[in-house]
């Protein structure tokens, strides 16, 4: 659970990274989400690759029971050797905290954003239907402008 503290997004030594992880994914599912949402997407066939709800997209992926899934959350970057794009959406995290887990993963992993809001992402993935590395890349224009002192309640 979200203790209050969470990991802080932050630029790696690359520029790039800011997350990266490998999970379990049981019932084959990992869930990106907006803290305190109590709002979920349903598959309709249970065929889907994905569900979404701006503040929730539902991931289809391969199972636990074939090995682990990895996540990275990255600002920017495209082209990303052996992936390709699944979705590219603008996700709602009115708390500016990221959450990444599985449907019954007492744990979750939560990463904070540098401002609340509406963010702009594509989900990249290696294989399909069910990959077992995604990543999830936030728009560099939208990060630099927070980190360039950029406020919400700036004129545009």
């Amino acid at each position: 659970m979200f203790d209050g503290t969470g990991i802080l997004m932050s630029l790696d030594d690359s520029g790039k990274v800011v997350y990266h992880d490998e999970w379990g994914a049981q019932y084959g599912l990992v869930t990106v989400r907006d803290f305190g949402t109590e709002e979920a997407p349903t598959f309709d066939s249970g065929e889907e690759e994905y569900v979404f709800l701006p503040s929730n997209l539902i991931l289809a992926v391969r199972p636990d029971t074939e090995g682990d899934v990895t996540v990275e959350v990255r600002v920017g970057g495209a082209d990303f050797a052996g992936h390709e794009l699944l979705l590219e959406a603008r996700m709602m995290f009115s708390s500016s905290v990221v959450v990444i887990t599985t449907p019954t993963y007492v744990d979750e992993e939560s990463l904070h954003l540098p401002r609340a809001g509406s963010w702009a992402v594509k989900v990249w993935v290696n294989s399909r239907p069910r990959p077992d590395s995604v990543i999830l890349t936030l728009e560099p224009s939208e990060w630099n402008s927070v980190q360039s002192g950029w406020r919400a309640d700036s004129p545009t």
